[in-house]
């Protein structure tokens, strides 16, 4: 798109001999790249520059759409389904810029900070030449807000598919193997679903409810408890069983999210923290009786919901316990590997003997010690 050089986009000296100018070089570090382009073949397979997977549509089925919708689809299902794209491109690029040329180091910037940095450090290390493209002197506030109108229009576009899909299928889910619902759900309506219906009750039921208790499910299908966007419902948890004692144990190994992680995502190279949670907050819209989709929807909380979620599985305190979450997803989507840090790592190998070793030895630290 034509336009004059934007102030905003720092001119970059000209490589000598191919080599990057100190500030290139440093905005690069900043951003993760590692090279500068990213590999796709004509059938539609993308990989990021850290070898994951991009499940966008082909070109083929994008004959008059911006190659960017497709980015955008990904950057939804993957990363973040509700973020405000023109503010994380024009932010994240000014907050590059200034760590950049005043030497701010990331520690300087406030948690909330860091995390739209990493946001648009993953969107960078996505999309194909977009650093470049955002960094070029004419690349003008009009070039920016299409840009992010293409890839919104590509995530919103996935949410819509994604909603719809899990909006028929979810019925599959959860009725009883060999068996019916009573009362039986329609597929492509939401009435009679939520905490009126007994058997997606019985998933949407927070973890601190009681199902069981007649006076909860009263008081849940009158609205006189509304569940916040902090109280996570049963179905998250495997078998439906929530150990407060343990509560990382059997957290997003649910099986309405492994069913509709499968249903969602057909290929995928490998599960993330964000890619669960995104099927998480779909679930449990599919499962209540709310019509729409929407961020602010005051009953579902839906952004909410994402937020608190998410939130708590990038704390750096939880760590340990997420690694060990996606090494479980990743040998569930491929058995016999075990994926720890950025590689594959067969479970006969040594190396994932010593990783068993060293698991085995801390549980027995933490007996012995008792904390």
């Amino acid at each position: 798109m034509p336009g004059g050089p934007n102030k905003e986009n720092v001119p970059v000296p000209v490589p000598v001999n191919g080599t990057l100018s100190v500030v290139e070089a440093t905005r690069r570090q900043l951003l993760g790249k590692r090279k500068r382009t990213i590999d796709t073949s004509e059938e539609g397979d993308h990989t990021d520059e850290d070898g994951h997977e991009c499940d966008i549509d082909a070109p083929k089925k994008l004959p008059n759409q911006d190659r960017l919708v497709g980015f955008g689809r990904h950057f939804g299902r993957t990363v973040h389904p509700f973020c405000n794209l023109l503010t994380l491109i024009t932010e994240g690029q000014s907050r590059v810029n200034e760590l950049t040329l005043r030497g701010i180091g990331l520690e300087d910037l406030s948690p909330r900070e860091r995390r739209d940095q990493n946001m648009f450090k993953r969107l960078i290390n996505m999309v194909p030449n977009l650093e470049d493209r955002l960094w070029d002197q004419s690349c003008n506030p009009d070039e920016k807000k299409y840009i992010a109108d293409m890839l919104f229009k590509g995530m919103k576009g996935a949410r819509t598919d994604n909603t719809k899909g899990l909006k028929i299928a979810i019925v599959e889910f959860i009725t009883p193997p060999n068996g019916v619902l009573r009362p039986p759900l329609g597929r492509s309506t939401k009435n009679g679903r939520g905490f009126f219906h007994e058997e997606v009750g019985k998933y949407l039921c927070p973890t601190d409810y009681d199902w069981t208790d007649p006076s909860i499910k009263q008081r849940l299908r009158s609205g006189q408890l509304t569940p916040t966007e902090h109280q996570w419902p049963i179905f998250l948890y495997e078998g439906l069983k929530f150990n407060r004692d343990d509560p990382w144990d059997g957290l997003l190994k649910g099986k309405l999210v492994i069913q509709g992680f499968k249903h969602v995502f057909t290929s995928p190279s490998s599960a993330e923290a964000a890619s669960l949670v995104y099927i998480a907050t779909l679930i449990r819209f599919s499962l209540s009786n709310s019509t729409a989709f929407t961020l602010k929807d005051p009953i579902m909380k839906n952004e909410g919901f994402f937020t608190s979620l998410l939130s708590f599985l990038e704390n750096p305190e939880e760590e340990e316990g997420v690694n060990n979450l996606l090494n479980w997803w990743n040998d569930l989507i491929f058995p016999g590997q075990t994926s720890v840090g950025s590689g594959q790592i067969p479970q006969t190998s040594a190396l994932a003997a010593l990783y068993e070793a060293r698991r085995r030895r801390r549980l027995q630290d933490v007996s012995q010690t008792g904390n």
